[in-house]
């Protein structure tokens, strides 16, 4: 179901990897306008793997794939709480087997240079 709460703001109900969301976010897209995508959601490698290579032919050149959290892979482990990520299983990981195999997009970019203070350390990926 998607809720409208603006003309530019929609909220779609479900799995971001569900083909019927993608359809329904591909949908949403108007012609000739600049696309960049911001992940944040589960936070898992395989999860987040998918939605790049699910989402990524819809980023247009030069702009960006913002992965949030990468810093899971640089923090000690958390006991607080329980997650189904963490070290070795994270956005991080997602995004390193993700350049490897895909070479239209790149973390060789001034964000990932420049940010002194960042949740997304080496997330922020730029289609060349």
């Amino acid at each position: 179901m998607a809720y409208s709460f603006s003309n530019r703001i929609h909220l779609l109900e479900g799995s971001s990897t569900d083909v019927t969301i993608f359809e329904k976010v591909k949908s949403l897209i108007k012609p000739n306008i600049k696309i960049m995508l911001i992940l944040d959601s589960n936070h898992t490698h395989e999860h987040v793997y998918n939605e790049l290579n699910l989402y990524s032919p819809l980023v247009s050149p030069g702009q960006y794939i913002i992965v949030e959290d990468t810093l899971v892979e640089h923090i000690p482990h958390q006991t607080h709480r329980q997650r189904p990520w963490g070290h070795g299983n994270n956005p991080y990981t997602a995004v390193k087997q993700f350049l490897l195999e895909n070479k239209n997009f790149s973390n060789d970019n001034k964000y990932n240079k420049t940010c002194l203070i960042s949740c997304s350390k080496d997330g922020y990926v730029v289609r060349v």
